[in-house]
């Protein structure tokens, strides 16, 4: 897995070869018994869509109860969005409404997310899907394919 640095922060690339991730995909609960790694927390993210100059940093933080927040900026906008997110397999999947605004706060469009992902170690995960952004009136101005790259961080980052 390599980095991206963006703007002199580090964020780990998309991985293009999954391997055998088997230690991230699961931890052991206090008896021993495995279970599978959660997202559950707080994640600093690089959002590559296609098509666009540059990425898209955000923040998003899963809630064990399945619910998602992020935030995000790019040169287009502000956004701001509730999601859910659940175990999907061998990994989890997350859905996602954002707010898009300019910089005076006009309303853009709502930015429909759905994406796949994995833990590729306890504090990184990769993921792959789609955006569609869609206007006041309904209207689909864009559907696009996107990746996403986070990193957790906590108290001691």
């Amino acid at each position: 897995m390599g980095l991206t640095t963006v703007g002199g922060t580090a964020y780990a690339a998309p991985a293009r070869n999954s391997g055998d991730s088997r230690d991230a995909q699961e931890t052991r609960d206090s008896r021993g018994a495995r279970e599978p790694a959660s997202p559950v927390g707080s994640w600093t993210v690089l959002i590559t869509v296609e098509g666009m100059p540059e990425p898209e940093r955000g923040h998003f933080s899963f809630h064990a109860d399945g619910q998602l927040v992020m935030h995000s900026v790019s040169s287009s906008g502000l956004g701001t969005g509730i999601g859910s997110w659940r175990a999907e397999g061998q990994g989890f999947g997350y859905v996602l409404r954002s707010a898009r605004v300019d910089a005076e706060g006009r309303f853009l469009y709502e930015l429909r997310i759905r994406q796949e992902a994995r833990l590729t170690s306890r504090g990184v995960f990769t993921s792959r899907g789609s955006g569609t952004a869609v206007a006041p009136d309904g209207t689909v101005l864009m559907e696009r394919a996107a990746e996403a790259a986070g990193t957790r961080f906590g108290f001691n980052d």
